[in-house]
């Protein structure tokens, strides 16, 4: 086990360091909004997409943003030698009169707050300790390595809970851990990493309680994390399907069926009302407007039945993402016959896997298949919203962390049905693969896409 918590240290540390500043889908905007936010503001979405305003982030952006050329992929890299002579190493902060002209607007202001809150945090705490610009910032990134760490901690917990052989629980979390899109939203700022945490702990503390009745304070502690993950990044409110789910089985008396539906559900909502709040006065909606006014050109609706394939179709997408390829098109990815390969070889045996484990006998079968459900009918309900109002957005892998766990755990069902061996077996190709994996994508993607 210490050899395999020391891989996954190592591991981390080597992309955290060869991943420059603003290297994560709009990790300058997520930035920006911990700014504001520990200054007690939260940033607004501008009415135009092109509008431009003085930012916070914008020295930061200008000497680490890195685009890619077309057809090559390859990135323009940071002027080294310039950002050494620029005053981001020594720099500790801004003027009061240049933070007058930064303006609280951001793409991102229509996310939830609480990850920012968190963020802010340490932000704040990276100022008391005065450290200049380019320190503050990596300081700052520490909060997604700390959601990062929780994913990984309750993650094994929850292998060692459903998996009854501990060392086919450590192959696959191994075969979790390691995977490069996995740390990578373990390293940029961005919610998703926040989101993720709070949905591992929930489906953790779930599989500990839900074996037996569930007392007031348990329910009580569920809507406290399911609201959590809602807070962190609006998808988590998936967590609140899932929760809802488990308290229908959880109770056979239908009058105490229906007090722990109202205690759940009336603190949830008075959990998240403050951000319901908050978006809805400043948009006249809950999420649809925000939506449109972050994308940069004109929509066109598609029709339902189109909408409803594509939505389907959109997984594969999400999945890919795991090869290597991190998305959002900023960035490197492997190459296509094995990014390809990966994705259908992923889908087809964690199908079978699933498949497979919903004719064993495990006791945790119920909780597993529900929180499964749960998350993907939210984002294929996600997926068919953006189809049907027009917009060419994917669902990201990073949004999908959660359902990566999930995807690792029916592997070791898959690859065992498969080829007819014993579980341990199959986590130990698992595992084996997860260390080419973690090594091809670093050598071919991460140190040829920021160092060459």
């Amino acid at each position: 086990m210490k050899k395999a918590v020391l891989l996954v240290v190592f591991s981390y540390i080597i992309f955290f360091i060869l991943t420059p500043p603003i290297q994560t889908p709009d990790e300058n905007e997520h930035y920006e909004n911990i700014y504001w936010v520990s200054r007690n503001i939260y940033p607004y979405q501008p009415e135009k997409h092109a509008q431009k305003v003085v930012q916070f982030v914008d020295e930061l952006d200008h000497y680490f943003d890195l685009k890619m050329t077309s057809p090559n992929r390859n990135y323009i890299l940071p002027n080294y030698s310039k950002i050494q002579k620029s005053g981001l190493w020594k720099k500790q902060f801004y003027s009061q009169t240049e933070e007058a002209k930064f303006e609280p607007i951001t793409l991102q202001s229509y996310h939830p707050y609480l990850y920012y809150f968190s963020g802010s945090i340490l932000f704040r705490l990276g100022r008391f300790l005065q450290l200049s610009l380019l320190p503050l910032y990596y300081f700052t990134r520490l909060i997604s390595t700390l959601y990062y760490v929780g994913i990984v901690y309750f993650a094994y917990q929850i292998l060692k809970i459903v998996i009854k052989n501990q060392k086919t629980a450590l192959y696959t979390w191994l075969f979790f851990s390691l995977n490069p899109t996995v740390i990578k939203t373990g390293i940029g700022i961005n919610p998703d990493i926040g989101m993720a945490f709070f949905a591992t702990l929930l489906l953790y503390v779930v599989l500990k309680w839900a074996t037996k009745i569930l007392t007031y304070k348990q329910i009580i502690i569920i809507a406290i994390i399911s609201a959590a993950a809602a807070l962190s990044k609006f998808s988590g409110i998936f967590t609140a399907l899932f929760s809802n789910l488990v308290l229908l089985i959880n109770h056979q008396k239908t009058r105490r069926t229906l007090i722990n539906f109202l205690i759940f559900n009336l603190l949830f909502l008075i959990f998240i009302s403050p951000w319901l709040f908050l978006n809805y006065s400043r948009y006249a909606t809950l999420t649809t407007r925000s939506f449109y006014l972050a994308e940069s050109k004109q929509v066109y609706p598609r029709p339902v039945l189109k909408s409803a394939v594509l939505a389907v179709w959109e997984f594969r997408h999400t999945v890919m993402h795991y090869s290597g390829f991190m998305g959002a098109g900023n960035e490197r990815y492997p190459v296509k016959p094995f990014f390809l390969t990966y994705t259908v070889a992923i889908i087809l045996l964690s199908l079978i896997g699933f498949i497979a484990y919903l004719k064993t006998k495990n006791r945790y079968r119920t909780i597993i298949t529900l929180y499964t459900g749960s998350l993907f009918c939210f984002f294929y309900i996600l997926a068919f919203y953006f189809k049907k109002a027009g917009f060419n957005w994917d669902i990201q892998g990073r949004f999908f962390v959660s359902g990566f766990f999930l995807i690792s755990l029916f592997l070791v069902y898959g690859i065992s049905s498969l080829l007819k061996i014993k579980l341990l077996r199959a986590s130990k190709i698992m595992a084996v693969f997860s260390l080419f994996h973690y090594y091809l994508i670093l050598f071919m993607v991460i140190i040829p896409g920021y160092y060459v």
